[in-house]
């Protein structure tokens, strides 16, 4: 909740979101918005949960590979953080 910034009534609104592993879903792909977000790549705003919703090769599809020559190390980060390893963060 406090790295995602998700209200706790957000979630109870939204309870599939608590069947999802925090650090092999919601986290990974909370900092893969992040950074396109920093980076300026994402022109609107983004619903966390129906980011979270997506099937992995949709996800990929449209926020990964569409930007990995824009931030350098964000496909090989965000796979790294879906297997469960630490990594020094999003390029």
């Amino acid at each position: 909740m406090k790295d995602v910034g998700l209200e706790l009534s957000y979630i109870v609104r939204r309870p599939v979101l608590l069947k999802f592993s925090v650090e092999r879903r919601l986290l990974p792909r909370h900092s893969v918005l992040k950074v396109l977000k920093e980076k300026g790549l994402l022109k609107f705003e983004l619903d966390f949960y129906s980011t979270a919703l997506l099937a992995e090769k949709d996800f990929v599809k449209k926020f990964v590979h569409p930007f990995k020559n824009n931030a350098p190390g964000l496909v090989e980060d965000y796979a790294s953080k879906c297997l469960g390893k630490a990594t020094d963060g999003i390029a």
